[in-house]
């Protein structure tokens, strides 16, 4: 029998669902012949009984928008960083902090407004970094901090990107107490000039990235390319 667990209090219950109903941040019924998030809207809201995938065919997360009502969530028992006392400890936890939604447009939100800054194209800047960011016990994510930072304003343009995302996250939970998480997010920027990758060239004081204790996302790859200009 699976258990009914209140998001968040009746009191902003409202506002902070209907935060997830902007235009264009929310789809109904995806149109797609694989349907990662199956609901119904109303001027532009949510309502009702939306079910989230992100694989098909496992159901990942379902919510009830009508009373702020979590009806499932799939199991995790993978280890999360949470922070306890000030201090940041890899943990078992009861019930996992995750997006909601489907993490399937977690990351077509960021892929359709993702852009290769002009500074870094013209630079050529490719390379690999990473974005960490908290969810806290109120289910939002903040925080935002660059690792490895490649310059151009890349790192900008993917913190831009992120804060698009509708900021309604669950918090990660243990023995019935919130708590905040740490998330990190990879990205490598990548370009081909004439058809050739750019390689990412060896930084000064070049040492080995030690990242701090997160649950490591998915790599986001954006790609570029471009001709030399012939007279």
């Amino acid at each position: 029998m699976n258990k009914t667990i209140k998001l968040f209090a009746v009191a902003n219950l409202i506002a902070i669902f209907n935060c997830l109903g902007q235009p264009g941040n929310v789809f109904p019924e995806v149109s797609n012949s694989i349907n990662y998030e199956i609901g119904t809207l109303k001027d532009g809201y949510k309502e009702g009984i939306w079910e989230y995938y992100d694989i098909p065919g496992e159901l990942s997360l379902k919510v009830n928008y009508d009373n702020g009502q979590l009806l499932y969530l799939i199991p995790d028992t993978s280890d999360y960083a949470i922070q306890i006392n000030g201090e940041w400890f890899n943990s078992k936890v009861d019930m996992q902090p995750r997006y909601v939604g489907s993490m399937v447009e977690f990351y077509n939100i960021l892929y359709a407004n993702i852009r290769y800054p002009d500074e870094a194209k013209s630079n050529s800047t490719v390379g690999q970094f990473y974005i960490s960011f908290e969810i806290d016990t109120l289910g939002h994510a903040n925080n935002y901090n660059t690792i490895n930072d490649i310059g151009d304003k890349c790192s900008a343009e993917i913190i831009r990107a992120l804060q698009l995302i509708p900021n309604i996250w669950l918090s990660a939970t243990k023995k019935d107490r919130k708590y905040v998480a740490k998330f990190i997010l990879p990205i490598s920027f990548k370009m081909e000039l004439d058809g050739k990758e750019i390689k990412e060239e060896k930084r000064k004081n070049n040492t080995e990235i030690v990242l701090p204790l997160a649950k490591v996302l998915e790599t986001i790859e954006i790609k570029a390319a471009g001709f030399t200009r012939r007279n």
